[in-house]
């Protein structure tokens, strides 16, 4: 699916329980069928194509010109000839001179008629385009056109290899795509997804492996890539890179015009330079910059533009990490955790804002950030917004552990602040949610220090549970003598 697509699946997903039960099914039927789990080679027409379309282009041709030479050499051109060179008898050159020109005129008609449909041997090799890295072809790659005129060797419109078999094995074997077992062989070339050629009358030229030229005049080495080329426009283009690296000439487009490379990672903007993106690594996306400026925007997991995070600008000469979203908010906790060890809460509330804005309501550790900002919030006095923070954190979704913290962080917070009567609530609210959380003696223990003196059937409840599970311990022990029964 296209990216924007794909994101609007994602999130029907995640609300639609009928989807959900669905994907569910079928991601059980993957796990639990190995063929499934092994790759599947969807682009074997496509190779064979690649591989045999010079070689039948070439044979066609031969045979073109066998049939053209049988029938320039057959009876017609003999008819043809006797025309110019009647058996009257005649000489001289006022007789020879016309039938000389006549049969010039003739031959020119004839290599006229013929010359489109006899295609040389060296027809077959592209010409190169100018180098980007090292010696490798250049393929013109152009968007396919419902009224293309197809010629009778095109290839299928799909994938194309990236790297090309060595010089030295056999025609025969390239054709064939096999080894000399008349097996696959085990080292099968890395593919790009979309850079098809659109062939015609004219230019019957397949795709080949190195570097593409796109409509817009950029030129892409593909040698070590795994790329899906999502449109190709004069002034537009788009990339996606899976894996591997890129190396992108742009000349400069018109007004307007950009080329865009994705990434898991990174957003590249140019409107005319020359650059590499490099995704060898599932951390970050390494953007290097020979000529010009590049405008790189951090990629969430839909590949596009991250909120919350900054716009960078690369210039010649200078190469930029753009980190993964999960390498990034792993960053921010590690930078927040120090911030607040080291009591500079200032930074480590930005840390933790940063990460909540970039994380989303969705996040791996949304519950746990919040809490520590929440820290950050009662110690520098802001208490009421800490206890709203704790109270969206005990009424949502997340951990059992994580709603457990904040309620008993809330309620030492109320405690904190003189608030008896809301610590009290908040205790029982725990005990009913939690009757065997994490905090359960200390939620029991309050609860009797909270009611001491006073003759109420919760207190009493929780003075009984504090004795018959924690009585022994010296802590409960003191708070049951203390606040004994009337």
């Amino acid at each position: 699916m296209a990216v924007a697509r794909a994101q609007g699946v994602r999130l029907h997903v995640r609300g639609c329980a009928a989807c959900q039960e669905q994907l569910r099914a079928a991601e059980a039927i993957v796990g639990q069928t190995a063929a499934l789990r092994q790759p599947v080679d969807v682009d074997m027409e496509a190779r064979l194509w690649q591989a045999l379309a010079p070689e039948a282009e070439l044979a066609g041709a031969r045979a073109r010109k066998r049939a053209a030479w049988r029938e320039l050499l057959g009876r017609r051109a003999v008819e043809m000839l006797e025309l110019a060179w009647p058996r009257d008898g005649e000489h001289g050159w006022r007789v020879w001179m016309p039938r000389v020109i006549w049969t010039g005129v003739l031959a020119a008609i004839l290599l006229t008629v013929l010359g489109p449909d006899v295609v040389p041997e060296a027809a077959a090799t592209a010409a190169p385009a100018p180098a980007l890295a090292g010696d490798a072809p250049t393929v013109a790659v152009g968007e396919p056109h419902e009224n293309a005129v197809r010629t009778a060797v095109s290839p299928p419109r799909s994938v194309f290899p990236t790297t090309a078999p060595a010089p030295s094995e056999p025609a025969s074997m390239v054709a064939e795509g096999l080894n000399g077992n008349g097996e696959v062989p085990a080292a099968a070339p890395r593919h790009v997804r979309g850079w098809h050629h659109l062939a015609s009358a004219t230019d019957s030229a397949t795709a080949t492996p190195g570097q593409a030229l796109l409509a817009c005049g950029a030129i892409v080495d593909l040698t070590e890539a795994n790329a899906t080329l999502v449109h190709n426009l004069s002034a537009d283009a788009e990339m996606e890179l899976d894996d591997g690296r890129v190396v992108v000439r742009v000349p400069k487009l018109p007004p307007g015009g950009r080329l865009v490379v994705r990434t898991a990672d990174a957003v590249v903007q140019v409107k005319g330079t020359a650059f590499a993106v490099d995704k060898r690594n599932k951390d970050w996306t390494t953007v290097e910059v020979f000529e010009g400026v590049v405008q790189v925007d951090a990629a969430g997991h839909g590949r596009e533009p991250q909120a919350g995070r900054e716009t960078i600008f690369v210039h010649a000469g200078e190469t930029r990490r753009i980190e993964s979203v999960d390498a990034y908010l792993r960053r921010q906790i590690a930078e927040l955790d120090d911030a607040v060890a080291a009591g500079r809460l200032e930074i480590g509330h930005e840390k933790a804002q940063r990460y909540l804005m970039v994380a989303g309501a969705d996040g791996p550790d949304v519950d746990d950030v919040q809490l520590r900002l929440g820290g950050i919030l009662s110690r520098t006095g802001h208490l009421a917004e800490a206890a709203r923070l704790y109270r969206t954190v005990a009424d949502g979704d997340g951990p059992v552990y994580a709603r457990q913290n904040a309620l008993a962080v809330l309620a030492v917070l109320h405690r904190d602040a003189d608030r008896a009567d809301a610590e009290r609530a908040t205790w029982d609210e725990y005990l009913v949610r939690f009757p065997d959380g994490l905090y359960i003696r200390e939620a029991l223990v309050r609860q009797v220090e909270l009611g001491c003196g006073r003759a109420d059937g919760a207190v009493e409840q929780a003075r009984r549970t504090l004795a018959s599970r924690f009585g022994q311990e010296p802590t409960a022990a003191a708070v049951l003598d203390r606040c004994r029964s009337r």
